[in-house]
């Protein structure tokens, strides 16, 4: 199962990077901030996430998989996954909301 740390996957394709950020809820704070500052420290906040949480999004971003495969992988509900996931994007946003010093409305 791949994970995000790998090496190969230091950097994410622009199709997985922009299909993330249409799941954060300020993207004018990323904007700014700019590809080349954020990707390092998505990567840097991700390698700290619990080993379920990495490989989920690692699947559904970067795999494109769909949350039903992903939950019959994990034998999970597809309730349990969509909360992993929904969990780990907030967590991810509201760091990057802090890093960006934005406040957001959303």
């Amino acid at each position: 199962m791949p994970t995000v740390l790998d090496d190969d996957n230091a950097t994410a394709s622009d199709q997985s990077f922009t299909k993330f950020a249409r799941n954060v809820s300020c993207n004018s704070s990323f904007e700014n901030m700019g590809r080349e500052n954020l990707l390092p420290l998505l990567v840097q906040r991700i390698e700290q996430l619990q080993p379920e949480a990495k490989k989920i999004l690692a699947m559904y971003y970067y795999e494109d998989m769909q949350l039903p495969e992903i939950a019959t992988c994990f034998r999970l509900s597809l309730c349990q996954i969509d909360d992993i996931l929904t969990e780990t994007v907030d967590l991810l946003d509201n760091y990057l909301l802090r890093l960006s010093g934005e406040e957001c409305s959303g």
